[in-house]
C-alpha cells in the first residue's frame, strides 16, 4: 500500500489575553479630565470608540468629550466638551452606564438607594437628556451606597454593586432597558470575598457574561469568572488582577472596549483616565 502524506497535526496554544486583567499592560497614554472635575467616579465610552463620558462625583455632572482617534483616551478633546447635570443632591453619584443604543442614561447613588433614568432625545448626546424616572433599591441596600449599576447587553438584566455590604444583586427587566416598571429581584447575590472585597468600587460585565471585573481600593483590578453566564451567584475569583500602581491610585472605575483589547480606569485621587491594552 503506498504512503499517503497527511497533513501535521494542529497544535495550538491558548494566547489570548482578551478581558484577563492579568495580562494587562499600561500604554503610558492618559487624559486629565482636571479642567471639568476632581473626583471622575465612573467613565464610559460610546461602543465605537468616538465619545468619552466621565461622571463627577462631587456635582453630578455627566461630561462628553469627543475622542478625535476612536478609543485613544489622549486623543479626548477637552475644548468641546459638554455637559449634563443630573441634579443628584444629598448623597453620593456613583456610576453612569448606557443603553446600548444610546438612548437611556442610568446613574446610581445613595442616598437615597436608588438607579435613575434619563431619556436621551439625541442618542449618544447628554445634553439632550430629559427628566429622570427612577428604581428604589432600598429592599436590598437599605442603609447602604448604590455603587454601581451595570445592564446585560440586551437590557434585560441589571446588577448593583454595594460598597458596605460587598455583595451584587441581580435583576430582571420585563421591558428592556426601562427601569420604571416591571423590575425584579432575582432573588441572585454574590457576597465579596478575598480581593475582590477590597473595597469594591464598580463593577464591569463582559458582554457574553461570562466575566466580570471589580475596581478597588489597595491599586487593584479584580476578575470574577461566571461559570453560568450571567448568573451573578456563579461568580468565583480566579486570582486573576491586576495592581495598577499609580494608574491610577485606588481605582474607582474600570471600563472595558467590548472586543476586550483595551481597558480604562480612573482612581478616587486622580483627576486623570488611564489607558491599557489587554
Amino acid at each position: 500500500m503506498p504512503l499517503v502524506n497527511l497533513p501535521p497535526f494542529a497544535v495550538t496554544t491558548p494566547t489570548s489575553t482578551l478581558w484577563n486583567v492579568a495580562g494587562a499592560t499600561y500604554d503610558s497614554v492618559s487624559f486629565s479630565v482636571a479642567a471639568q472635575s476632581t473626583a471622575p467616579f465612573s467613565i464610559f465610552i460610546k461602543p465605537d470608540g468616538t465619545i468619552l463620558f466621565v461622571l463627577d462625583q462631587g456635582t453630578g455632572i455627566v461630561y462628553q468629550y469627543p475622542l478625535l482617534t476612536p478609543w485613544v483616551i489622549s486623543s479626548a478633546d477637552a475644548g468641546s466638551v459638554v455637559s449634563f447635570s443630573t441634579g443628584h443632591t444629598g448623597g453620593t453619584i456613583s456610576s453612569t452606564t448606557f443603553s446600548s443604543d444610546g438612548t437611556k442614561l442610568y446613574t446610581s447613588g445613595s442616598p437615597p438607594e436608588t438607579v435613575l433614568q434619563y431619556t436621551l432625545s439625541t442618542p449618544w448626546d447628554v445634553t439632550t437628556a430629559g427628566s429622570s424616572i427612577t428604581y428604589d433599591a432600598s429592599a436590598q441596600v437599605t442603609n447602604n451606597f448604590t455603587i454601581s449599576v451595570e445592564f446585560n447587553t440586551t437590557g434585560t438584566k441589571m446588577y448593583l454593586l454595594v460598597f458596605n455590604t460587598k455583595t451584587i444583586f441581580q435583576y430582571t427587566l420585563s421591558t428592556p432597558w426601562d427601569i420604571s416598571s416591571g423590575v425584579t429581584y432575582d432573588n441572585i447575590s454574590k457576597l465579596l470575598v478575598g480581593a475582590p472585597a477590597n473595597n469594591p468600587q464598580s463593577l464591569t460585565l463582559k458582554p457574553d457574561g461570562t466575566q466580570i471585573l471589580i475596581a478597588g481600593f489597595f491599586n487593584t483590578i479584580t476578575q470574577l469568572d461566571l461559570g453560568t453566564a450571567f448568573d451573578i451567584s456563579s461568580a468565583v475569583y480566579n486570582n486573576n488582577s491586576l495592581n495598577t500602581g499609580t494608574q491610577p491610585t485606588n481605582p474607582r472605575t474600570a471600563f472595558v472596549k467590548p472586543d476586550g483589547t483595551k481597558l480604562y480606569a480612573s482612581g478616587a485621587t486622580t483627576d486623570t483616565i488611564f489607558q491599557y491594552t489587554l
